[in-house]
């Protein structure tokens, strides 16, 4: 019996997906210019496939000089070709507030940057710097990564003509990119939701989950190639669950193995899908689900036909890789850019306390180059409850197994990142690659999971299921603000400056018109109402628009097929 399932979603669903977008929007003009995590590195890879640059051997493309200087003139850097911490980026006013006033005079301001006239933004091709800088010292670790994101950019560039538009209106356009990415990520997580257990009500419950994390919003307005881990991790979720359920058609599993392709094609973090999806695979054959279990002879012959195909779409990168540099990623910095030794090294144990408070710090928000954080305390609260809802999942019949498999991708991911950051600091002494980000890919079965759990707490298709959607979403909602509150007072409200200021401050340096930038952020107020609106009507319902309230298993004509 194969549970029915819709990425089309619920009314709820799409709502939530209409505030997520538009939440991401506010967030890529909100977020100054270059201020995201490496984002003038993704800025100039995708610029280099868009130009006909094609993609360097790792360790041997940098900067040019056109993005060297965009970053001077978008306020970024002071002067070009700035070094220091951050990137060699300028002191935004939210770390400014934390510092002695005797060490300000070490920090270039933000806030004292002059704003760069419309008509001098020209397009990145013809910005030159204006004093002599070494671009060697300036390297584009970006070509460690598959380049799968950088084209799909890139053309996007190449197709609207942007190349010869202003930088800032250019940066913009790749930020939308990365927005069009990440933003089905709620209709993702709903469909998934709605695959393990049948109801709709706790599927619309996992929809609104993404609203919750900050630096998801943040990173999905960014230009950065996570944008296509998320998209594809979720995605690949999404089929995973279909195959766990019962689902054995050719079509499937050749989808299956598309999406695995391209992944590895993205980015190494994606890696841990291959056993994922293998896993999967051999589950959903050998389980009996309204069809007789395969014997392990065409299990196998599933399982190496999606392998296979996902090796000749990406799998071959990471084979070339080990053959050639003898390693799965190998450093993508310059020899002069590589990370520094130092003496210090921590034992396992202390290693892992420092491990989980920054994971669990940027998992949530620590936005611009990782400068402003979120409360401790939110941080802490958001991630017991994360935790706990989780664990509750597993309270319910019938799904646990499903459950468990998709849960390991994000586990497993967790595991690499440990692993890889504890080598890095045994081989170095430095605790760097320790960001939540790394295991964004892999939420959808995370927001799947503890929607199933909160709706656990109540008897099945009862009260508590029926209005769970509604209940969350003033809790996400509120959470959404506070990220974007933190975010543009660190960014923009200097000693001293009213949010008025503050506001037009921001228009002046954005590509954006200052209607434009207000339109967006009440179009997000009143989606937000809408849909809290729509939860609560929804939810006065007292059954399923499509039948299925009670989470029980319905038989789609033709959907199992036995293979042969």
């Amino acid at each position: 019996m194969i549970r029915r399932s819709r990425l089309g979603g619920s009314p709820v669903a799409w709502a939530a997906t209409a505030v997520f977008v538009t939440l991401l929007v506010v967030w890529s003009i909100i977020t100054p210019a270059f201020r995201n995590p490496d984002e003038p590195q993704h800025v100039n890879s995708v610029l280099r496939i868009a130009e006909g640059g094609g993609w360097p051997r790792p360790a041997t493309a940098f900067l040019t000089e056109g993005v060297v200087r965009a970053k001077t003139l978008s306020g970024f850097s002071a002067v070009d070709g700035q070094g220091g911490n951050w990137g060699g980026g300028t002191l935004l006013p939210g770390v400014r507030r934390e510092l002695p006033r005797e060490d300000l005079q070490f920090f270039a301001l933000f806030s004292t940057r002059p704003v760069t006239p419309p008509a001098e933004r020209l397009a990145f091709s013809d910005l030159k710097v204006t004093e002599p800088v070494n671009l060697r010292r300036h390297g584009d670790q970006m070509t460690q990564h598959p380049p799968l994101y950088y084209a799909v950019s890139a053309g996007v560039v190449l197709g609207l003509g942007a190349l010869d538009w202003p930088f800032d209106r250019t940066l913009g356009l790749m930020r939308l990119v990365s927005v069009v990415l990440v933003g089905l990520l709620p209709l993702m997580a709903f469909s998934v939701a709605r695959t393990l257990t049948g109801n709709r009500r706790l599927a619309d419950a996992a929809a609104v989950l993404p609203l919750a994390v900050p630096q998801l919003a943040s990173i999905g307005g960014s230009v950065t190639n996570d944008a296509l881990v998320i998209c594809l991790g979720g995605l690949s979720t999404v089929l995973l669950a279909k195959v766990l359920c019962g689902d054995r058609s050719r079509r499937l599993l050749l989808l299956i193995a598309g999406a695995l392709g391209l992944a590895l094609l993205t980015k190494g973090t994606l890696l841990v899908l291959v056993p994922v999806a293998g896993l999967a695979v051999v589950i959903g054959a050998r389980r009996s689900s309204g069809a007789p279990a395969l014997g392990w002879v065409p299990t196998l012959v599933r399982l190496g036909a999606v392998w296979s195909v996902a090796f000749v779409i990406g799998g071959w990168w990471w084979a070339v890789n080990v053959l050639r540099y003898h390693r799965l990623q190998p450093q993508g910095l310059p020899g002069s850019e590589a990370p520094g030794t130092s003496t210090a090294r921590s034992s396992l144990l202390e290693y892992f306390g420092i491990w989980w408070e920054k994971l669990t710090t940027s998992f949530w928000g620590l936005f611009g180059w990782l400068e402003l954080s979120l409360n401790d305390t939110v941080v802490i609260v958001a991630t017991v409850v994360m935790i706990g809802a989780v664990a509750l999942s597993f309270r319910r019949r019938g799904s646990r197994a499903a459950l468990l498999v998709l849960l390991s991708f994000f586990l497993l991911t967790a595991v690499l990142l440990f692993a890889t950051t504890y080598a890095s600091h045994l081989d170095f002494g430095r605790f760097g690659g320790i960001q939540g980000r790394y295991l964004f890919g892999a939420l959808v079965p995370v927001f799947a999971a503890a929607a199933i759990g909160l709706g656990s707490v109540g008897r099945e298709g009862g009260p508590l299921q029926r209005w769970l959607a509604a209940a969350l979403l003033p809790v996400v909602l509120a959470s959404a603000a506070y990220g974007l509150a933190v975010a543009f007072i660190g960014f923009w409200i200097d000693v001293g400056w009213t949010p008025g200021q503050a506001w037009r401050r921001m228009v002046d340096w954005s590509p954006w018109p200052g209607w434009g930038a207000v339109g967006v952020l009440a179009a997000l107020v009143a989606l937000s109402l809408a849909t809290f609106a729509v939860a609560v009507l929804s939810a006065r319902r007292p059954g399923a628009a499509d039948g299925a309230e009670l989470g029980q298993p319905v038989q789609r004509a033709g959907s199992a097929v036995p293979a042969s």
